[in-house]
């Protein structure tokens, strides 16, 4: 009995972009984009308020992920984006529940992204070779954010920890456009022209 090889391209899982049809990432990429660079703009005035309102955003972000993610199978993308959203709504909900006690948001908002970053590691781990580079990036980038929150970098200031929080949307707005638009366009080339 012969065991093919991991990396042979029938027996690795499909990239993420297999499982969310290219409108829907789009669409929630766009949205996730917004509610970032706006609580980009929330965050430095608005000072707790800021917080809160980015911490309502990170738990709008994980409700709309888990809705979208209901419907498809759960595979290795799905699960890592599900983990994703449970991170957001847990790290969202203590902030909400005490966003005056810094050390406590900071601690939960840094797990949050830290658990982001790897489970999109992991993610690109598994994609195909095509899409593993693009999702490289935000998985450093929201470990990155993960340890400024956990560390205090350079400080744990609500109008940080709701920048953290808008930064992290911001790039995961990003990150979803882009695999949205590259599943568009890798459709658009696999249809014959005629």
């Amino acid at each position: 009995m012969s065991h093919a090889s991991p990396q042979a391209p029938e027996n690795r899982i499909p990239n993420e972009s297999d499982a969310i049809p290219w409108a829907a990432r789009l669409r929630f990429g766009t949205r996730t984009l917004l509610l970032g660079l706006t609580g980009i703009a929330a965050a430095a005035p608005l000072t707790t308020k800021g917080l809160v309102f980015n911490a309502i955003a990170l738990v709008l972000t994980a409700l709309a992920l888990m809705l979208q993610l209901m419907r498809k199978p759960l595979g290795h993308s799905v699960a890592a984006q599900l983990v994703i959203a449970v991170a957001y709504a847990i790290a969202g909900a203590t902030i909400l529940l005490a966003p005056h006690h810094r050390a406590l948001c900071a601690y939960a908002l840094g797990a949050a992204l830290l658990t982001a970053g790897a489970a999109r590691f992991h993610a690109a781990h598994r994609a195909l070779d095509g899409a593993r580079s693009a999702a490289i990036a935000p998985a450093v980038i929201s470990g990155l954010l993960g340890l400024m929150a956990i560390t205090g970098w350079p400080t744990n200031a609500p109008w940080q920890l709701g920048f953290l929080i808008a930064a992290e949307l911001v790039v995961g707005g990003v990150s979803s456009l882009q695999r949205g638009l590259a599943q568009w366009s890798a459709q658009r080339a696999a249809k014959p022209s005629g």
